[in-house]
C-alpha cells in the first residue's frame, strides 16, 4: 500500500509561510516562476504583502538542492519541457530539463490548489486562508514537442505560457519560457523562389502545366538543380538573419498547380505520390543545412495534392513534416467516420506514421468562411488529438480563427480545452468544458452546455451528418429542429445573467441567427426591373441587432481574411433589392445588375437564355457568383455597388475594388454582338500586386464540342477534352484569338484580346466556364490594364 503523501504547509491564517529558493544562476523563466508561484499564493490566501520568508521551503530550478536532498535529477533524464516535483523532508522541490519545465512545474502545483487560466481575461483562483498541499514525487512530460493554437481569443502570451502552448503564434518571450521559435513559416516555395525575381529570366525554374512554364503555376519545378541551390543559398541566408529560430519550413505554396515536367511526373510515379518530389526536394535541402546548422529543423507540409506519403523516400532526421487534416469532416474522429477526405487522411496518417517518428500534424478548428455559425467540433478534437498521440505524433498545430478581434464560435473555449489536450490527451473533455463554461459564463452555464449537447448531440447520432471548415448556413445541421431548442436554451440563459457574461450568451444566440439569416436570404430572382429575394423588415431588424452586439464585442471579422465592412456590405445587398439595366437589340439582349459589381443576370440569344443563375447552395458571394463578372485580384471587385450611366450607345460600369484598385468596364450589344471592354488601373500611391480576372458562365446544356482558335488556325476541342469538372487551359505563347463552340443548336463565338492577358481557360463544373485573366501584376501608381471581349450567338438552321 502506497504511503500517504506528505502535506506541506503553505499559508496559514491567510499569511503565506513558505520560503522561495532559487539558484544562483537562475535563469530569467525560473525567475519568473517563482514570482507565478509567489503571487498566486498571495492571492489565494488574501495577503496583502508578497511571501518573503516561511518555514515551507519551496526550491524552484534548483537542481543541485533536488540532489543534496537525494533525488537523482540525472536519472529522470528530463526533456526541455518535463518536470519532476517532489516533496522531501518537508520541503518541495521543482526542477525540470529546462526553464520552461521549471515553469510547467510550478503550473502543475498551482493548478493542484486549484487556480485555473480560462481564458487572458477569466481565471479562477480560489480563496483560501489555510493552503496545504498533499504531495509525494511525480514526474510530467507533454504529450507533444510542439504544441501551438492559432486562436486570437487566447493569443495572450502569459496565457499561453500558464497553459502550456509552446508554440510562435504569437511568441511567447523568453522570460515565460520561450518558444519553438519558426524563422519561415509555410508556403515558401516563392519566398524563397520569387517569380518576381526569376520568371523572366528562368521560367524553368517554375512549374510546367499544360505542357508549357506558368508563372502563376503557384509552384517550382523540383527536380531542377538549379531551383535546390538557388533556394538552399537564399534558405542559409534566412537561417543566418534569424540565429535563434529552430524551425525554417521549405514547403509548397497553397493551392495546386505541381509541376508536371516529364522529370517531376517520373519521380511522383516513381513514389506513388506528388510528395515525393517534394519529400526528396526537402532533404536535400536539409542535407545540406545539417552540416552548417546541425541544431536547425526543416519543416515542411504534405497538403492537398501532397497528403499521401511517399513509397521511397524518408525523411531525414532534420525534417518535420506537417500532414495537413484540410478538407475533413470536423464533426467525428477519424476511423469513425466514413467521409472520404477523412478516409483519404487517415489512410495516410497511418503511412506516414509507419515512415517517420517526427510527424507534425496541422488541424484545422473552426468555419473558417462563417465564424460565427455553431461547429460541434470538441468530441472530434478530443478524439483526434488522442489518435495523433497513439500515431506517434510530434507536435500540433491548431488553426482556429486568428483574425484580430476574435468572436469565432467558442473559439476561446476551443482554446482552453485544446490546451489542456495537448498536454494531457488521456483527460475526458466533458469536465474540461463544463468547468470553462461555469467560469465563463456564470449561472448561463447550464443553458450554454444544453446549447453546446444540442448541435453535438446531432453529430454524435448521425454520422452521415459530416461538416467541413466551410459549412455554409444553409447545411442541414442548422435546421429548424436544432435552431429552435438551442436558441430556447439561450434564451434561458441570457435572462439569467448581466453584462460582459449576458453578451457572450447573445453571441452565441447571434450565431444562431447568423443561420436563420443565411436561409432566410436565398432564393434571388428576377421582379420586373428588380433583382431581389423576399428578404424584409424582419430579416433586416435582425442583421441591425447582430451588428449591434458584433460592436460591443469588438468583432472584426465574420470569416477569413475579409473585414467587417466587406461582409456587411454583402448582408446588405442580400438584404436588399437590386435595379437590372438592359441593353440590347433585336438579336440579343443583356441584363445588367450594377449595385452586385457590375454583374451580367442574363444574356438572351439564340432562343435561350445562356447564363448560369446563381445558385443559393453555392455559398461564397450569393448572389453574386455565375453569371459574367469581373475581379481584381482574388474576389475584390465581384461584390463591389458600381455606378452606371449610359453614352453614346454604351453602358459604363465603374467601381473601387476591396484591394482599391478601380475597374471598370463599358458593355454595348450591336448586330447581336454584345462587346465589353475593361479596363483596371492603380490610383494609389504605391505598386499593386494583383491580377485581373473576367469570366462568362454558360448553362452547359447541349454542349457537343468547340474549337479554339490558335495561331491563326482553328483546333478541334472534342466535348471529352472537357470532363466533368475539368479545365482546358492556354497561357502565354499559346493564348488563342478566341473560340467557337457548338451547343446543337446554336454555336457560341467568344473572341478577345489585350495587351494585359494571359490565359485562357475552359472549364466545365457548375455549368462551361469561359475565363480569361492576367498573369500576376505589379501596377506601378497610376498604371492600367485593358482587356476586350466579344460574344456572338447564332442558332443553327434547321434542315
Amino acid at each position: 500500500m502506497r504511503p500517504p503523501s506528505p502535506t506541506l504547509v503553505l499559508a496559514t491564517d491567510g499569511v503565506p509561510d513558505v520560503d522561495l529558493r532559487l539558484p544562483a544562476d537562475a535563469a530569467p523563466a525560473v525567475e519568473y516562476a517563482a514570482e507565478e508561484f509567489r503571487r498566486h499564493l498571495c492571492a489565494m490566501a488574501g495577503a496583502k504583502s508578497c511571501v518573503r520568508g516561511g518555514r515551507t521551503r519551496i526550491h524552484i530550478g534548483d537542481a543541485d538542492a533536488a540532489g543534496e536532498a537525494g533525488i537523482d535529477v540525472a536519472g529522470l533524464a528530463l526533456g526541455p519541457e518535463a518536470f519532476h516535483v517532489e516533496a522531501r523532508n518537508g520541503s518541495l522541490f521543482i526542477v525540470g530539463g529546462g526553464p520552461r519545465g521549471v515553469l510547467y512545474g510550478v503550473y502543475e502545483v498551482l493548478e493542484r490548489l486549484g487556480c485555473r487560466w480560462y481564458t487572458p481575461e477569466t481565471a479562477r483562483i480560489p480563496r483560501q486562508t489555510e493552503i496545504r498541499l498533499a504531495w509525494g514525487s511525480e514526474t510530467h512530460r507533454p504529450a507533444f514537442e510542439y504544441r501551438d493554437n492559432f486562436n486570437w481569443e487566447t493569443a495572450d502570451p502569459v496565457w499561453r505560457a500558464r497553459n502550456r502552448f509552446n508554440g510562435w503564434k504569437p511568441a511567447i518571450p523568453d522570460y515565460l519560457g520561450g518558444h519553438n521559435d519558426y524563422g519561415m513559416w509555410c508556403h515558401t516555395f516563392f519566398e524563397l523562389v520569387s517569380p518576381n525575381e526569376h520568371f523572366e529570366r528562368h521560367p524553368e525554374y517554375f512549374a510546367m502545366a499544360g505542357g508549357v512554364r506558368r508563372r502563376d503555376a503557384n509552384q517550382l519545378c523540383l527536380s531542377n538543380p538549379a531551383v535546390l541551390r538557388l533556394l538552399t543559398q537564399r534558405l542559409l541566408a534566412r537561417i543566418r538573419a534569424a540565429p535563434k529560430a529552430t524551425l525554417f519550413s521549405v514547403s509548397q505554396n497553397d493551392g495546386v498547380g505541381y509541376c508536371e515536367c516529364p522529370a517531376c511526373m517520373a519521380i511522383a510515379a516513381e513514389e506513388g505520390s506528388q510528395s515525393g518530389p517534394i519529400l526528396r526536394f526537402v532533404n536535400a535541402v536539409a542535407a545540406e543545412v545539417a552540416r552548417r546548422h546541425p541544431r536547425v529543423l526543416i519543416d515542411t507540409i504534405a497538403y492537398l495534392y501532397s497528403v499521401e506519403p511517399p513509397r521511397h523516400v524518408r525523411p531525414a532526421p532534420n525534417v518535420r513534416v506537417r500532414l495537413c487534416a484540410f478538407g475533413c469532416c470536423q464533426a467525428h474522429g477519424f476511423g469513425t467516420c466514413d467521409q472520404s477526405e477523412s478516409r483519404r487522411f487517415l489512410k495516410a496518417l497511418n503511412g506516414w506514421s509507419r515512415i517517420t517518428s517526427q510527424l507534425y500534424i496541422w488541424h484545422y478548428s473552426t468555419n473558417f468562411v462563417h465564424y460565427l455559425l455553431p461547429m460541434p467540433n470538441l468530441e472530434e478534437i478530443h478524439a483526434n488529438i488522442g489518435l495523433y498521440h497513439r500515431r506517434g505524433v510530434y507536435g500540433i498545430f491548431m488553426q482556429g480563427q486568428g483574425d484580430t478581434g476574435g468572436g469565432a464560435e467558442m473559439t476561446a473555449l476551443r482554446g482552453y480545452t485544446i490546451g489542456r489536450l495537448l498536454w494531457n490527451p488521456r483527460q475526458p473533455l466533458w469536465p474540461l468544458v463544463d468547468e470553462f463554461l461555469s467560469a465563463e459564463y456564470g449561472r448561463a452555464a447550464p443553458a450554454v452546455r444544453r446549447y453546446l449537447d444540442v448541435f453535438h448531440g446531432a453529430v454524435r447520432a448521425d454520422r452521415s451528418l459530416h461538416f467541413s471548415l466551410g459549412e455554409p448556413p444553409t447545411s442541414r445541421l442548422y435546421d429548424e429542429c436544432r435552431l429552435r431548442p438551442a436558441d430556447r436554451a439561450l434564451a434561458a440563459g441570457e435572462a439569467a445573467v448581466t453584462g460582459r457574461e449576458r453578451l457572450r450568451v447573445r453571441l452565441l444566440r447571434d450565431g444562431l441567427g447568423y443561420a436563420r439569416l443565411g436561409r432566410a436570404v436565398r432564393g434571388f430572382r428576377i421582379k420586373g426591373n428588380s433583382y431581389r429575394n423576399d428578404a424584409g423588415p424582419v430579416e433586416r431588424a435582425l442583421l441591425a441587432r447582430m451588428i449591434a452586439d458584433w460592436r460591443q464585442g469588438a468583432i472584426e471579422h465574420l470569416s477569413e481574411g475579409s473585414p467587417m465592412k466587406d461582409r456587411l456590405a454583402m448582408w446588405r445587398n442580400r438584404l436588399s433589392a437590386h435595379r437590372i439595366v438592359r441593353l440590347g437589340d433585336a438579336d440579343m439582349t443583356v441584363a445588367v445588375v450594377p449595385s452586385l459589381g457590375g454583374r451580367l443576370l442574363e444574356l438572351h440569344a439564340a432562343g435561350r437564355q445562356w447564363l448560369v443563375p446563381a445558385d443559393p447552395a453555392g455559398g461564397g458571394d450569393y448572389p453574386c457568383p455565375e453569371g459574367y463578372s469581373e475581379v481584381a485580384g482574388y474576389v475584390s471587385g465581384s461584390v463591389e455597388p458600381y455606378s452606371c450611366r449610359r453614352q453614346g450607345g454604351w453602358l459604363h460600369l465603374e467601381g473601387t475594388a476591396g484591394n482599391g484598385l478601380k475597374l471598370a468596364r463599358r458593355l454595348r450589344v450591336r448586330d447581336g454582338v454584345l462587346r465589353i471592354e475593361s479596363r483596371m488601373w492603380n490610383p494609389a500611391e504605391l505598386v499593386a500586386d494583383c491580377s485581373w480576372g473576367g469570366g462568362f458562365k454558360l448553362l452547359a446544356d447541349g454542349f457537343v464540342a468547340g474549337q479554339v482558335a490558335l495561331a491563326g488556325a482553328m483546333e478541334s476541342v472534342p466535348a471529352a477534352r472537357l470532363p466533368a469538372d475539368g479545365t482546358l487551359a492556354f497561357e502565354g505563347e499559346r493564348l488563342p484569338a478566341g473560340w467557337e463552340l457548338d451547343f446543337g443548336d446554336a454555336v457560341v463565338k467568344h473572341r478577345f484580346g489585350g495587351h494585359a492577358l494571359y490565359r485562357a481557360a475552359l472549364k466545365r463544373g457548375n455549368g462551361l466556364s469561359l475565363y480569361l485573366c492576367s498573369n500576376l501584376l505589379h501596377l506601378e501608381p497610376g498604371a492600367e490594364i485593358r482587356c476586350w471581349q466579344e460574344i456572338e450567338i447564332d442558332a443553327k438552321k434547321s434542315g
